[in-house]
């Protein structure tokens, strides 16, 4: 149930990587200001084919459903990651706390969509700040029996009560384990020790073990450590296939646009759906299509996503 991403691969990949990461903590203004930049080109030109691929298959679907939600009920963290815009030193946002009944109303909504896709209890915040957050879970799970619920945290807060509680609702947890000598934080040491008493439990929760100062995408230009800016020709599956929702209920362009910059939507002014089929998704949608220098706020993205965020939470997995 742990995965470790400096060291997973096999054969030859595992040693680029090995390299890789060698170099990019002994020499980082290096890394980041030309592997970092020189890689994504290169992914870009690999991946372009098949995200455009998978645009052409769901506009060709007709009307079209998001297959991801992200939901934010506080938007605040705790964590002090280099990489991560919503870090307690690179935070910019007010604090925001979600009212219980609309996230009741967005579950409702959710529920009246048979929603199966999936739907993520985080986005750029930690969770597990909101001590509603079980009680949120247990909602979700009574009204969305065929969703695919999911929460990612730090890990720094779990406690045994917690665990139990989450266990019942979610259908998987995914604990980021953020620490530069990739030891288990204590909270998640006694969490994987309950985990490995409980098979059930095991099989919902993956830690993965992260570094707290690496370099990682540039989250739109939001990330303080991501100087070395490229401009990517693919276009992105996020405005096709997620929403994010923000604690007062505007939706955001998607999970990379940290600080709510783009707003799509307000679901204290409309409904989900009708957000979703609105003018703003429509003219985003059109204008990334044809490659993401042609919209604005996703000019200098380079993020590049070939699959389902939802999927990737359901792949994880690990004997």
């Amino acid at each position: 149930m742990i995965i470790n991403p400096y060291a997973h691969k096999a054969g030859p990949q595992r040693l680029f990587f090995a390299f890789d990461d060698v170099l990019m903590r002994n020499a980082p203004v290096l890394y980041e200001g030309l592997v970092m930049p020189y890689r994504r080109k290169i992914y870009d030109i690999m991946k372009r084919g098949t995200i455009d691929s998978k645009i052409r298959s769901i506009v060709a679907g007709g009307a079209y459903l998001f297959t991801n939600v992200e939901v934010e009920t506080v938007n605040w963290c705790n964590g002090d990651c280099s990489f991560c815009p919503a870090s307690v030193t690179q935070e910019r946002r007010p604090r925001q706390v979600m009212e219980e009944g609309l996230f009741r109303s967005l579950v409702d909504q959710l529920k009246d969509l048979d929603y199966s896709g999936g739907l993520a209890l985080y986005s750029n915040n930690e969770p597990l700040l909101d001590p509603r957050a079980c009680d949120f879970a247990d909602y979700a799970r009574e009204r969305l029996p065929n969703a695919f619920i999911y929460m990612m945290t730090n890990g720094t807060l779990l406690t045994e009560g917690t665990l139990a509680r989450l266990m019942g609702s979610l259908d998987k947890l995914i604990v980021d384990n953020y620490s530069d000598g990739l030891e288990l934080l204590p909270p998640v040491r006694n969490a994987v020790r309950l985990c490995l008493q409980n098979e059930a439990w095991r099989r919902k929760t993956v830690v993965i073990l992260r570094r707290k100062n690496e370099f990682r995408t540039n989250r739109a230009g939001q990330a303080e450590n991501r100087r070395s800016l490229v401009h990517l020709s693919s276009s992105c599956l996020y405005p096709f296939s997620q929403v994010v929702v923000r604690p007062d209920g505007k939706l955001s362009l998607c999970c990379n646009d940290v600080y709510g910059v783009t707003t799509m939507g307000d679901l204290k002014k409309e409904g989900l759906l009708e957000a979703w089929r609105g003018e703003r998704y429509r003219i985003a949608r059109s204008r990334i299509a044809m490659g993401r220098v042609n919209y604005s706020p996703c000019r200098i993205c380079d993020n590049l996503t070939t699959d389902y965020i939802d999927r990737f939470a359901r792949s994880l997995d690990c004997p």
